[in-house]
């Protein structure tokens, strides 16, 4: 090997050693975010904003009830579904935003409807807002 074919080959091994570290370093990242529960594009306001830092302690919150009151907008009874327009949650520190949660029993939404004033219950569950109670 020449001079100039042995720096190329050098260069280029850098260059792949560099790319493969910054592929790992992204690829750890979003794994230990999803880890956490993140929600890396779910489209939901609440996860974009844990993204940006705004939940720093959302994993602490997991499976414990967290109390809020808000607007229902919306029931969606077939993917078990139901978006309110929530109040800031102190506790969590979250401002006042639209949020969908899932409702794994149904029934308890028998007699809710959309533009209701509502008390309601959830915990995280990973990616999951998921409703524990709900009262008119």
């Amino acid at each position: 090997m020449n001079r100039t074919s042995n720096t190329t080959a050098i260069r280029q091994s850098a260059a792949a050693a560099v790319l493969a570290a910054g592929c790992l370093g992204l690829f750890g990242l979003m794994g230990a975010a999803q880890a956490a529960g993140m929600d890396m594009g779910s489209g939901h306001d609440h996860h974009q904003m844990m993204m940006q830092g705004e939940h720093a302690g959302h994993a602490m919150h997991e499976m414990h009830a967290v109390r809020a009151s808000g607007v229902v907008k919306a029931i969606d009874a077939a993917s078990g579904k139901i978006t309110i327009e929530h109040e800031p949650i102190a506790e969590l520190n979250w401002p006042a935003m639209t949020m969908r949660f899932t409702c794994r029993d149904m029934s308890m939404m028998e007699g809710v409807k959309a533009g209701d004033k509502v008390n309601f219950t959830f915990t995280q569950e990973g990616r999951l807002s998921v409703l524990q109670s709900i009262e008119r």
